[in-house]
């Protein structure tokens, strides 16, 4: 689901950029284009986040290694 929203908000960024208003108002349509690059960065991060993550092994998957010439007996 985080990937379709991440390309709904690409396209939406898109068609505010691409769309050209005489009617709009440019500040407010500079703050629009902030939020959206901000939340396509977040979606981006936490899809970068998972999968680094998958590619972690996990708590079972860990092999200890000795610490001390003790815990090699």
């Amino acid at each position: 689901m985080p990937s379709n929203n991440l390309n709904l908000l690409k396209v939406a960024l898109q068609k505010v950029e691409q769309t050209p208003d005489a009617n709009r108002d440019l500040e407010a349509s500079a703050e629009l284009k902030r939020i959206l690059v901000g939340r396509i960065a977040r979606l981006e991060l936490v899809r970068a986040i998972k999968v680094a993550d998958a590619g972690t092994p996990g708590n079972t998957e860990i092999v200890r290694l000795p610490l001390t010439d003790e815990e090699m007996d």
